[in-house]
């Protein structure tokens, strides 16, 4: 078994290849069994909120029936700069989404749960040069992300890999 941190730069890697390869990274599980099966789910229009809890229901199925222990969610984002909760919500009201906001910032996320322990947020920024071709940073910024999942996505409580 490999350790998490063994995990996460893995993915971070992949992440960075498919990202210099395709200019673009594609929603998608990476998730780790109790028996140590690899599943790879791939979640279009997951960014979509009409049909976002819907998805994140079938992920959660589908990890509970595998006993799934580990995962890692990879995604496109955008996020607003802004320094304060009421600048960034008078931005939405005028944008509709921080995806419209002019001042917003592209990044990946790779985020990553085991069970039994908080899900940990990786942040790759993403710049654009005078063409507009997309690059990653270096620097990774990571951070606690219980708050995205509304509760994480593992439900099996103390499941630990054999």
């Amino acid at each position: 078994m490999i350790t998490t941190e063994t995990f996460t730069n893995k993915q971070i890697e992949i992440v960075r290849k498919q990202y210099a390869e395709q200019g673009e990274i594609q929603p998608m599980w990476i998730a780790e069994t109790n028996d140590g099966e690899i599943l790879v789910l791939a979640t279009p229009e997951y960014g979509d909120p009409a049909t976002k809890p819907a998805i994140e229901q079938v992920i959660r199925n589908l990890f509970k029936e595998n006993e799934v222990w580990r995962y890692c969610f990879v995604f496109e984002a955008w996020f607003h700069t802004a320094d304060s909760k009421e600048k960034i919500d008078a931005a939405i009201d005028r944008y509709g989404s921080v995806s419209q906001m002019p001042e917003r910032q592209e990044a990946i996320n790779v985020i990553v749960e085991e069970s039994g322990k908080m899900p940990i947020g990786h942040t790759i920024v993403i710049t654009r040069d005078e063409n507009g071709k997309g690059h990653l940073s270096e620097k990774i910024q990571t951070s606690n992300f219980i708050h995205f999942f509304r509760g994480g996505f593992l439900p099996n409580d103390g499941l630990t890999r054999n």
